[in-house]
Parts: C-alpha cells; structure tokens; sequence
C-alpha cells in the first residue's frame, strides 16, 4: 500500500521529546532484557533481578527509571507499538481513510504478534495491556488530528479528544475481535471495514 501524504506545520510523527543519552541508553538495556526473558519465561514468574542481571545494571538503577516491572513492561508496549505504527510512515501523512487503514493494519499485527508469541504473558496483563496499547494508539491518533487539523473538517461538531477517542477504541476493539475470529479475514480487509464505518458520516 502507498502512503498518501502531506506537508504539515510541524514535527510530523514526532509525539514525544528528545531523552538523555544516558538515560535512553539505560532504558534500552532494561527494556531489551524484558523482551527477551519474556519469551523465557512467564511474566508472574519474571523478576526485577531476573531483567536487572540480564541487563548488566543494578536494582538501584532499575528503580530509577520504573516503579516495578508492570511499569517495565508497560514502557516495552508503548514504545513497540509506538515504533510499529509510525514506521508506516516515510513522509508527513495526510489524516485520510488510506493512511488510517495503515495505522489500524499496525495495530492489527502487532496484537497478533503480542498474543502468538506471548499468550501467557498476555493473558497475566490484560487489563494493564489493553489500557496501555489504547492509550498509546489514542496518542498517536490525537497528535496526529492536532497537525492535519483534520477534525475540524471531517468531524466538525465533534472535539479532537472524542474523535481520537473514538478511532482509538474502534480500532483497538476490532483489533482484539478480529483476533478471536475463526476464519477470519485478512487483516487489510478488516481495518477497511472499521475505517469506512468510522469514515461514514464524512461522506
């Protein structure tokens, strides 16, 4: 698929502010030992020393930058699928139905992702995980509407935080059916299908 795209005022896709070096670097560590012992091992069973030894720091600096290892793996999530959705993206996108079906096949792969490769530790972060990837997908969306300014011409009753909040569940919701579904289509198919019902009212 092509991307459709447009110049925009600002920063693009950029949503979130430069890091320390040495604090991206630390992060780094911590967050690639999560993803691997995670296919190791189950989450109940995975320690803050399990990931801390893993990643060559000491606890006192795990604690530094995370409350406990939910708020680690929360991170992993949202960076991931932050990553797994931006690179969709070369250029400056245009809010249009194209470009939106590409953000729902994003989020579409890497759920499915998320629960082959780690059923258990899924279904141990359910709630934590479905807060978390919605969010992370609400803020892209927001960002994304607060750029194009598209709202204020496709939904221009409605406020920027109820479209995102809208699109964000739309797609997280069909992402979670679509997974559960016998026989089910393929994944470009189904996110045409939420994007037109979303897109129905502009028409």
């Amino acid at each position: 698929m092509r991307i459709e795209a447009t110049q925009v005022a600002d920063g693009g896709c950029q949503i979130t502010p430069p890091m320390d070096p040495r604090v991206r670097r630390t992060r780094k560590l911590l967050e690639d030992a999560f993803r691997v012992l995670v296919k190791q091992k189950s989450f109940a069973a995975l320690s803050v020393q399990d990931i801390t030894d893993y990643a060559t720091v000491n606890r006192a600096t795990f604690y530094a930058h995370y409350t406990d290892k939910q708020d680690l793996a929360a991170s992993v999530l949202r960076n991931d699928l932050r990553h797994n959705l931006l690179a969709q993206f070369h250029e400056r996108p245009a809010f249009t139905p194209h470009n939106l079906v590409l953000i729902a096949v994003g989020v579409f792969d890497f759920i499915d992702a998320l629960l082959s490769d780690c059923p258990e530790t899924a279904s141990e972060l359910a709630g934590s995980v479905g807060n978390t990837l919605q969010e992370e997908i609400y803020q892209v969306i927001e960002h994304w509407l607060l750029i194009s300014k598209a709202h204020l011409r496709l939904f221009p009753d409605c406020s920027k935080e109820m479209v995102a909040t809208v699109i964000s569940w739309s797609i997280y919701g069909g992402a979670l059916r679509w997974n559960h579904t016998p026989n089910r289509p393929p994944a470009e198919e189904a996110c045409r299908e939420i994007v037109a019902i979303l897109f129905a009212p502009s028409r």
